[in-house]
């Protein structure tokens, strides 16, 4: 059984009676329903050592702490306060704002009412436009690293109430980086995983469930970019199939390395 924290289910009730929120804000959720299998709207209990939402070592420490506790939070907006809240996650995000990198793994919305525009907090990556389904056209949602703290996801509500950074926050956002913008994201996947096929085994990750297909997009977008990979829009869909084994293929022998057609941690490090 998950259960909704106590900790963000006060926070929640403090930013409803905030009178700088958007107005249109309704609860959505903070438990995921039985079409949640995996992720952050899960406790850590139920999962599989290998769910992305347990590879953070913050969020192993938090699976530790609560491990029956979700740790995600659904707020429903209309189109514009979608729009503007996004943004606002978005340019927080960007500007490596404390307020968002010490709470959040990652945030979906829209930023143009028309598209799902999913992003990595911690890695500092878009995950990939509509990779995400179109329910979060209509709902925030926001995944809090497992640990987070209720003066944490507090501070995070004042981002999404458009309250500007303080000064002292700004220095701290200046010096304290996780990852800088362009920088190589962080490895995704427990040790002796890798990327590869889609009809691989339990420690090949090509896509087959959602959560795995923005660091397989990734793979193959950096893949077109060196040339090995037709630039033809839509051809890096997130799935990995024979094609991107190919272009794997034609990427180590251009680089000289060992001919695998599957991406490791050393690859994830050379390629992106």
């Amino acid at each position: 059984m998950t259960i909704a924290p106590s900790r963000m289910l006060t926070v929640e009730r403090e930013f409803r009676a905030r009178k700088d929120r958007p107005k249109s804000y309704v609860l959505s959720g903070m438990v995921g329903d039985d079409r949640h299998l995996s992720g952050y709207h899960v406790a850590p209990r139920l999962l599989q050592p290998w769910d992305y939402s347990l590879q953070l070592k913050r969020d192993q420490r938090g699976a530790r702490l609560h491990p029956d506790e979700a740790s995600a939070w659904d707020l429903s907006f209309n189109t514009a306060d979608m729009i503007l809240v996004t943004k606002r996650l978005l340019r927080a995000a960007r500007d490596r704002d404390p307020r968002i990198v010490g709470c959040a793994r990652s945030f979906c919305g829209t930023i143009d009412g028309r598209n799902t525009y999913p992003y990595d907090v911690q890695g500092n990556y878009c995950q990939g436009i509509n990779s995400w389904d179109a329910g979060h056209l209509w709902h925030e949602h926001i995944s809090g690293l497992r640990d987070a703290t209720e003066a944490q996801w507090r501070a995070l509500c004042d981002v999404i109430c458009g309250v500007p950074m303080r000064p002292a926050q700004k220095i701290r956002a200046k010096g304290g980086q996780l990852v800088r913008p362009g920088g190589t994201p962080k490895w995704p996947l427990p040790d002796g995983h890798y990327f590869g096929p889609i009809t691989g085994p339990d420690r090949c990750h090509g896509g087959y469930y959602r959560h795995e297909r923005a660091h397989v997009r990734a793979i193959q977008t950096r893949l077109q970019k060196f040339g090995h990979a037709p630039r033809a829009q839509g051809w890096a869909d997130g799935r990995w199939e024979d094609p991107t084994t190919e272009a794997v293929l034609a990427w180590e022998k251009a680089k000289r390395r060992r001919p695998t057609g599957i991406v490791t941690k050393s690859d994830w490090k050379a390629l992106l």
